[in-house]
């Protein structure tokens, strides 16, 4: 698996911050999107390489995961609030 950064990015809510990509397939790049001052995970895009015939030509975002809010709780049943 080969990592790098990337430049930076925005994500789906409009945020700023720099992407870290990795490419977990031969069509497929995972990029994790962290926000310039506290390093905290915004966004997570998975992007087509365009490398077969059949693909989405390079480039062409598939999903979005957009990191709205964190919680942590204090055990598996705790819901976060």
């Amino acid at each position: 698996m080969l990592a790098f950064l990337t430049q930076r990015a925005r994500d789906p809510l409009g945020r700023v911050g720099t992407a870290v990509a990795f490419t977990v397939s031969i069509d497929t790049q995972t990029q994790l999107i962290f926000t310039l001052h506290t390093g905290r995970v915004i966004a997570v895009r998975d992007v087509s390489l365009g490398r077969r015939p059949a693909d989405p030509p390079r480039g062409t975002v598939l999903i979005w995961r957009a990191v709205s809010n964190v919680s942590v709780v204090r055990s598996d049943r705790q819901l976060p609030g």
